[in-house]
């Protein structure tokens, strides 16, 4: 009786270890690890450095490459399958946006005061409790648009002599303002992702339009055989066939332009998705026995018809 109550107990405090264990995992992966210096604030949409923060943007990453990779003085350091990276600067930086996966939103991380590096930095988790895989990275700075300069004032008085020389007096120049450009402010992205996604069993392909500012280009997407599928101008997601190839290209509205570098143009393509079990279910052809059998039985379907109705006449007479 002993030993049959010691077995239970076993048993008992082995299952508790295992579910201690599982939920240790489950909480690990719910709750990935933040930035060293600040936690992430998640935000909705595809905003910008000015609407998040009213500062500007030092330089954008778009699309993230796997690596070390330096521009404009920052350098990022991507790893763990393109999910999570680090950084540093060479000047002060005071905001970075996060955006990842096919959806809109992002992790915006404030710094306060300015930092010039941080570690562990990643996007929002993606509907499977993962972190989604990084799009584009936003560095923000203060806004350097105006700058007052003030000149000294000088004044010299010559030596005195038996004669009283004259009195030289250097006048102030008033203040002046440089401003930067106004197209300085007008540079606009654009981002095309697209999957196959399965809906009531059967799949479709979604192509996920990004426009970092409403209105400010102009997107036309066209299918394998050069056909419209749709023109937008904000953010869009555009329900497709599957097992195609896609092409878009983007315009930049009037007042706005693209960075040097974007590209303006390219291909998405989306892959079949659908169950096999679903494919299985479509009509084959049949073949050449098959379609003989299916006649000998209507001529003999033809055959009794034609004798019931013989009958029914013999019995009316």
């Amino acid at each position: 009786m002993q030993a049959g109550n010691a077995q239970i107990g076993r048993t008992i405090l082995a299952a508790l270890t295992a579910a201690v264990l599982v939920m240790s995992m489950v909480f690990l992966l719910a709750n990935p690890a933040n930035a060293t210096h600040v936690d992430p604030e998640p935000v909705g949409g595809n905003a910008n450095c000015s609407t998040l923060t009213g500062l500007v943007e030092l330089t954008r990453f778009d699309p993230v490459p796997d690596g070390e990779t330096t521009q404009d003085g920052v350098t990022i350091d991507v790893y763990d399958d393109g999910t999570v990276f680090d950084w540093s600067s060479t000047v002060d930086i005071e905001a970075v946006f996060v955006k990842g996966g096919a959806g809109g939103g992002g992790n915006l991380y404030i710094y306060d005061p300015a930092e010039t590096s941080d570690t562990g930095l990643h996007a929002l988790t993606n509907n499977q409790g993962q972190l989604a895989e990084l799009s584009h990275i936003t560095f923000c700075v203060p806004d350097p648009a105006t700058t007052t300069t003030t000149a000294p004032t000088t004044t010299t008085t010559a030596p005195t002599t038996t004669t009283t020389a004259p009195t030289t007096t250097t006048t102030v120049p008033e203040e002046t303002t440089t401003t930067v450009p106004d197209e300085v402010r007008a540079l606009v992205f654009v981002t095309v992702e697209g999957e196959c996604v399965v809906d009531d069993g059967k799949g479709e392909g979604e192509i996920t339009v990004t426009v970092s500012v409403d209105d400010a280009a102009t997107i036309v997407l066209r299918d394998g055989d050069g056909d419209v599928v749709a023109t937008v101008t904000a953010d869009t997601v555009v329900t497709v066939p599957e097992d195609d190839t896609y092409t878009w290209e983007a315009t930049p509205n009037e007042g706005f332009e693209f960075a040097t570098d974007f590209v303006s143009s390219d291909e998405v393509e989306i892959e079949t998705c659908t169950p096999d079990e679903v494919k299985d279910l479509e009509v084959l052809p049949f073949t050449g026995a098959e379609t003989e059998a299916l006649a000998v039985i209507a001529a003999v379907l033809s055959a009794i018809g034609l004798l019931v109705i013989l009958a029914t006449r013999r019995v009316e007479e």
